[in-house]
C-alpha cells in the first residue's frame, strides 16, 4: 500500500509538474508487474527501462518520445495500447524476445512509429529469425541484431538500411539481403553461414573473411559497384573470378 501511494504521488507529479523534463531513467523496478506508462511531458524525448525485471508488457504512451531503450527485461512485446509515432530510436535487450515477438514488433507495433531509423536487437539470446519485408520501417538506416545466440536466419529488404549489424552470430545459417543505401557490409567470422544472397547497387566494400561454410551454390552476390572484397579463409575462388572478370579495379584480400 505505501507502495502505491508513492506510486500515485509520483504519477501526480509527472502529469502536473514535469513539462520540461527531458530524460527518464527506470532502473530495477521490480514491484510491479503490470506497467502501464503515459507521459504528456512535452519535452521528455529519452526513456530507459534498465533491470525491471516484473515488466513483460509494457504499455508506452508517448507522442514526442523520440528515443526509447528497454534492457535487461523480461518483456516479449509491447501492450496494443503502446503509442509512439515520433519514435526514432528503439533499443530492446529481453531474454524473452523470440522471432514472433519480432514478426509483431516490426509488422504491428511499429507500423505506427513511420520515422524509425535505429532498431537495435543486440544480445536478443533467444531470437531465432529477423524479417524486414519492403515497406517496413520505410526510414530504417541502422539495423543491429549482433550477439544474437540463437539466430539463424535473417532477411531484410530495404531501401535506406546503410549499417547493418550482424556480428558475433556464430548460428546464422541463411542471410538474404536487398538493400539500396549501404556501402561497406561486415560479415565476417559467420562460421555457420550456408546461404548468402545478396542484392545492393550502392555497396563498395564486403567482408566475407572466416565464412568457410559459404560454397558457391549457396552464394549470391549482385553488387555492380563492388570495389573490394575479403575471401581470406573462404573457399569463394569463383566469386573472385566473376568479378575479376567484369570489373578490373576490384580488389581481392
Amino acid at each position: 500500500m505505501q507502495f502505491w501511494r508513492r506510486y500515485r504521488r509520483w504519477n501526480h507529479l509527472c502529469r502536473h509538474n514535469s513539462w520540461s523534463l527531458r530524460e527518464l531513467v527506470l532502473t530495477r523496478v521490480t514491484c510491479i508487474s503490470g506497467f502501464y506508462l503515459h507521459l504528456l511531458a512535452e519535452k521528455l524525448t529519452k526513456v530507459t527501462l534498465c533491470e525491471c525485471y516484473q515488466v513483460h508488457e509494457p504499455a508506452i504512451i508517448a507522442p514526442n518520445l523520440k528515443a526509447l531503450t528497454i534492457k535487461y527485461c523480461p518483456m516479449a512485446r509491447f501492450h496494443a495500447d503502446t503509442h509512439l509515432p515520433e519514435l526514432k530510436s528503439l533499443s530492446l535487450c529481453s531474454r524473452n524476445f523470440t522471432a514472433p515477438e519480432a514478426r509483431h514488433l516490426i509488422h504491428e507495433m511499429l507500423h505506427a512509429s513511420p520515422v524509425l531509423e535505429t532498431l537495435n536487437l543486440y544480445g536478443c539470446a533467444q531470437l531465432e529469425e529477423v524479417r524486414v519485408d519492403p515497406g517496413e520501417l520505410p526510414c530504417l538506416r541502422q539495423l543491429d541484431v549482433s550477439s544474437c545466440a540463437k539466430l539463424t536466419r535473417v532477411q531484410v529488404t530495404s531501401k535506406a538500411l546503410e549499417v547493418p549489424n550482424l556480428s558475433h552470430n556464430d548460428e546464422l545459417q541463411y542471410l538474404c539481403l536487398d538493400l539500396r543505401h549501404t556501402v561497406d557490409l561486415d560479415l565476417s567470422f559467420l562460421k555457420g553461414l550456408t546461404h548468402l544472397d545478396i542484392r545492393c547497387p550502392s555497396l563498395q566494400r564486403l567482408n566475407l573473411r572466416g565464412c568457410s561454410r559459404l560454397t558457391q551454390t549457396g552464394t549470391t552476390v549482385s553488387c555492380p559497384n563492388l570495389q573490394r572484397v575479403i575471401l581470406h579463409g573462404t573457399s569463394l575462388v569463383f566469386l573472385a573470378r566473376h568479378y575479376l572478370n567484369k570489373q578490373h579495379n576490384v580488389r581481392y584480400d
